[in-house]
């Protein structure tokens, strides 16, 4: 009895995530499923009503809200109430909102009715992008830091500098980034097991590059509005060969 009682309970959950054909990513800490959905037009401007049509109400109750990020969801056929303690609540209870939705052709919102309520498990949601071995331009970073906000990660590891090379503009020291910036291979792995060279930028045959100073204060300012916080590892004495090919 025990067993069939076990398969009706899974059966029935398989329904429920079946109908609802939704995946939320992270998994919350609770998600109940509700009937109907909430359906509002916008036509052309969901992310407009998102942002600014939502019913948001920031709650003092820490007893209900265990960190800044923690959050609750509510949606019925009439509206949709996100909670939350802090503005990094109300932003990922948004990014929630946003996998819940589906915008029609016609321009019509519809979300299924749930209650939501979601707490991080860990304090630390990195991602690491190793720019020196493998540089990558702003624009690029920027939309990582886009896709860490969907998903609710909140640091990004930039791994400034290395062997492979140095992406960091110091006025003080120009060779940084007019020569230990730019190789003699686009790929790392090549430059690494062959001479292991330096170019100059003007080089026609260099690869590289490097984040200017307010390339770095742009995408900290970037981070900081989707509440991700940016670690800069710079080595020394370690990992230092470029630096010591030009000073």
């Amino acid at each position: 009895m025990r067993v069939i009682a076990f398969i009706v309970v899974v059966l029935q959950l398989s329904g429920v995530l079946a109908r609802e054909n939704v995946r939320i990513i992270p998994v919350p800490d609770s998600v109940v499923w509700g009937k109907g959905e909430f359906k509002v037009d916008v036509p052309g401007a969901a992310e407009a009503w998102l942002q600014d049509q939502v019913e948001v109400a920031v709650v003092a109750d820490s007893g209900r809200f265990p960190s800044e990020e923690s959050y609750s969801l509510k949606v019925t056929s009439q509206g949709v109430l996100l909670e939350a303690r802090h503005a990094r609540g109300i932003f990922y209870g948004k990014q929630t909102l946003r996998q819940l939705m589906k915008v029609t052709a016609g321009g019509q919102v519809r979300i299924p009715s749930v209650t939501i309520t979601d707490s991080p498990r860990y304090a630390y949601r990195g991602l690491m992008l190793d720019v020196s071995r493998h540089f990558y331009p702003k624009e690029f970073v920027r939309k990582q830091l886009d896709a860490m906000a969907r998903f609710k990660l909140n640091t990004l590891h930039l791994h400034l500098t290395d062997a492979a090379g140095w992406r960091l503009q110091i006025d003080r020291y120009p060779l940084l980034t007019e020569v230990a910036a730019w190789r003699t291979h686009k790929e790392w792995k090549p430059w690494w097991f062959g001479d292991r060279k330096y170019l100059h930028r003007d080089d026609p045959a260099a690869q590289g590059g490097f984040y200017t100073q307010e390339d770095i204060r742009e995408l900290i300012r970037y981070a900081a509005e989707r509440h991700i916080t940016l670690i800069p590892e710079i080595e020394m004495p370690g990992h230092s060969e470029e630096v010591l090919a030009v000073y």
